[in-house]
């Protein structure tokens, strides 16, 4: 499993607009789920984490260099321009555990 995570400043107020520019047109296929968040001291910083079941650095790579995916990439990133005042954090992790409380 690999995490892609970015962290955003945001233009102040701009939230719901961000958020609906943020939403991809379609989703690739190892795409399992995101989180965004806000930070609570200042809410136009902006955390997204998107997790991919997929093995492999490798595999990773083959995804973003899908002409498919990076259209939708692209698109995407280009109506989220008009609310990002910066990217702080915008990286590649591979998840090394997941922790779970027992029981859950």
């Amino acid at each position: 499993m690999f995490c892609l995570l970015t962290v955003r400043q945001i233009k102040p107020g701009t939230y719901e607009q961000f958020r609906e520019a943020w939403e991809p047109s379609s989703y690739p296929e190892p795409f399992v789920k995101a989180y965004v968040l806000r930070n609570m001291e200042d809410p136009d910083e902006v955390t997204s984490f998107g997790f991919f079941d997929v093995d492999t650095a490798e595999e990773v790579e083959a995804m973003r260099d899908n002409p498919e995916f990076m259209k939708i990439e692209m698109d995407r990133m280009s109506r989220i321009a008009e609310f990002e005042m910066a990217v702080k954090v915008n990286s590649i992790y591979e998840v090394a555990e997941e922790v779970v409380p027992p029981g859950r």
